[in-house]
């Protein structure tokens, strides 16, 4: 009997939709790694500097997403369980999680959240309200960032993570518009039951 693949918990969605914080909480609760693109990124900040300009911040992330595909072979190859969190976006991030899907017994935490309710916890960001690393652009958004807020309808169409990536793995979606920190336990239950241990 061969061994099982590990589980990985792929926890995708928009800005402002709690994956961070929901990526956490399910790690913990099933005892699985973390590799979460911000934590990434804010550690490229401390090393390289901050971004200076929105396309050094599209450089980065595209670095941070990199690393999670190449750290995150690594561990599931050697039998390490993951959670893998960022905003994966529809149709770009394909690439990067397919070859850990196939590694792995897999499945989608997709978090979405109402165009409205997105946007104003983008504004807290930009506000200086939410706290987040400096190294992020919070404290000098983009202007034509800011103006795009203020049709939140708009600007949520314009946005590739606000449904999943494209892969054959089974998708819970989790709607966050109300409680930012929701209770797990039916999300639990759910990746439990669609990613049985299964030897390969």
């Amino acid at each position: 009997m061969g061994k099982a693949l590990p589980r990985l918990v792929i926890v995708t969605g928009p800005s402002g939709a709690g994956k961070s914080s929901i990526a956490r909480d399910l790690a913990a609760e099933l005892g699985l790694a973390l590799l979460a693109k911000d934590d990434i990124k804010e550690g490229l900040f401390d090393s390289l500097g901050r971004a200076e300009s929105e396309e050094d911040s599209i450089r980065l992330d595209t670095a941070a997403f990199v690393l999670i595909g190449r750290l995150g072979q690594r561990m599931l190859d050697g039998g390490v369980g993951l959670v893998v969190e960022g905003n994966f976006g529809r149709a770009q991030s394909e690439p990067v999680l397919a070859p850990l899907a196939a590694r792995s017994r897999a499945a989608i935490v997709h978090c979405t959240i109402a165009p409205e309710a997105m946007v104003e916890r983008i504004k807290k960001r930009v506000t200086g309200k939410k706290k987040r690393h400096p190294g992020h652009m919070d404290h000098n958004p983009d202007p034509e960032f800011v103006e795009s807020l203020a049709d939140p309808v708009k600007f949520v169409e314009t946005r590739a993570d606000v449904e999943p990536p494209i892969l054959p793995l089974p998708v819970y979606r989790l709607d966050t518009t109300k409680d930012h920190n929701p209770k797990l336990d039916k999300v639990l239950k759910w990746i439990k039951e669609s990613t049985p241990k299964e030897a390969s």
